[in-house]
């Protein structure tokens, strides 16, 4: 058209939306020669035509951070309408516990506590970590740049039971709930293929906050986990086996 977008490129980073382990960021790209840039509203300078390179510094935990660039039409160019890339990222500098481990129950008494609150004021624990079994409502899943992440609407337990019970004659060990169910949503940031509807999965995370909507027929505030880990939860799988005592020397004999 007459008045294109100002281009913008980025090299680095090359995700929008992303987590980390560092303490800075480095937003390098190219633009046109002559645009402006500004990167968390601080203007960057240029490196050589139309290239800009900049370190910025990270606090820990969420990040918003705008990229935006601009033609201001002088005697000589036209005026472009600015382009601007938002960037979400996570600082965690910290490495915390694997996936496996953010997986594994915690301490039940108090893990049930905290969930029981967020099912009723999602604010009170923002920033706690949690972990809970949560069954598939509704799947979102929406590009960004060469990643993806996923929106889950669900429905989350504050306590998991595990029994062994028969099945046919075959025993297993089945789970349910035997806490508070409560409406959930989680963002994972990743898009594995196998989130179906009705599906039973284990999420470990964070509490961000809350998302309202409507639930059924009410309209309720529902807790925001940021996830760090998952992996399916089967209702029931095989129970574990069981080892024979050792035999005494007499009955060896």
């Amino acid at each position: 058209s007459k008045n294109p977008d100002t281009p913008l490129y980025l090299d680095s980073p090359r995700a929008l939306s992303f987590s980390t382990s560092g303490h800075s960021l480095r937003v390098a790209g190219r633009s046109v020669p002559g645009a402006k840039v500004y990167v968390d509203t601080r203007r960057v300078p240029e490196v050589i035509d139309g290239r800009f390179d900049v370190e910025i510094p990270l606090v820990e935990g969420l990040n918003e951070i705008q990229v935006l660039a601009v033609v201001d039409g002088d005697a000589g160019t036209r005026r472009r309408p600015p382009t601007k890339l938002n960037l979400v990222v996570i600082s965690e500098p910290n490495p915390g516990p694997s996936a496996a481990e953010r997986l594994r129950s915690q301490d039940p008494v108090a893990l049930r506590a905290v969930l029981d609150a967020a099912a009723q004021d999602p604010w009170s624990q923002v920033d706690e970590r949690v972990s809970f079994p949560l069954v598939i409502g509704q799947v979102a899943r929406t590009p960004v740049g060469e990643t993806c992440h996923v929106r889950i609407d669900g429905m989350a337990c504050s306590q998991e039971a595990r029994r062994e019970v028969r099945v046919g004659f075959s025993p297993v060990l089945a789970s349910a709930c035997a806490g508070e169910e409560f409406p959930a949503v989680v963002e994972l940031q990743e898009c594995p293929r196998d989130l179906d509807e009705g599906r039973r999965i284990q999420i470990a995370g964070t509490i961000r906050g809350a998302v309202g909507g409507r639930w059924g027929l009410r309209t309720v505030e529902r807790p925001l986990v940021a996830a760090s880990a998952w992996a399916p939860a089967p209702w029931v799988e095989p129970a574990p086996a069981v080892q024979a005592p050792p035999s005494s020397p007499a009955e060896g004999g």
